[in-house]
């Protein structure tokens, strides 16, 4: 008779059992929320969320606004610490706050703004000085 008990298997603790099925409707749940809303929930979204965390705004919810020396061909490029405009007037660094921080006039016909996270480059794309190479 003994080995008839010891045979059977032995059902699992309640406690176990119920930890087991909260934890399966967590994930079915996660899984759901997830679907739902997955237009929200991205790694786009979550790197601006990154990006703007430490973003100055009002009560509102509203960026402070600040005024610049745009110009013509105004390119903006949000940097880790500040904003970088290049225009056709130049390069300027500006804080999020509007401080500037560093200027650069020059006259530019056709200028470029390329950034990474931290760094930005401006330069004058203006296709005047090429010249095709004589045969």
């Amino acid at each position: 008779m003994k080995e008839q008990q010891e045979s059977k298997p032995k059902k699992p603790n309640i406690l176990v059992r119920l930890v087991a099925l909260l934890v399966t409707a967590a994930l079915l749940l996660g899984a759901l929320v997830l679907v739902v809303y997955r237009d929200q929930l991205n790694l786009d979204a979550l790197a601006r969320w990154f990006e703007y965390r430490n973003l100055e705004t009002s009560e509102s919810g509203e960026a402070a606004p600040f005024s610049h020396a745009g110009g013509r061909q105004a390119n903006f490029a949000y940097l880790d610490s500040g904003v970088l405009l290049a225009s056709d007037t130049g390069a300027r660094y500006y804080s999020f706050s509007g401080e500037l921080y560093a200027e650069e006039v020059r006259n530019l016909e056709q200028p470029v703004l390329t950034h990474s996270s931290g760094y930005g480059v401006v330069y004058d794309a203006c296709s005047a000085g090429w010249r095709r190479p004589s045969t």
